[in-house]
């Protein structure tokens, strides 16, 4: 599965991508990573949006590949459900 992602890393084209119905693309995430506010508290997993900001590339890919398979299954990950409620502390 390695070997499969980097070759389609390599060969991502945005234009491409929008052109067969992704909804969401690679830039458009990177734009949404970029409006995060820093020094905020971590999430349940423990990454902030310093870790996205500094992360490498291949993440970015990754989550729109992600979210683009959400949008195509109409179904959310379970997980994605879970979170802290601190209006219970």
């Amino acid at each position: 599965m390695k070997h499969e992602f980097e070759e389609k890393f390599v060969r991502y084209d945005i234009e491409a991508a929008e052109s067969n119905g992704s909804v969401i693309t690679v830039s458009s995430v990177e734009k949404s990573i970029g409006k995060l506010k820093n020094g905020k508290a971590a999430s349940i997993d423990g990454l902030a949006a310093e870790h996205l900001k500094l992360a490498h590339p291949k993440p970015v890919v990754l989550l729109c590949v992600l979210f683009n398979k959400i949008m195509t299954c109409g179904k959310v990950p379970e997980l994605f459900c879970s979170g802290c409620d601190y209006s219970r502390a």
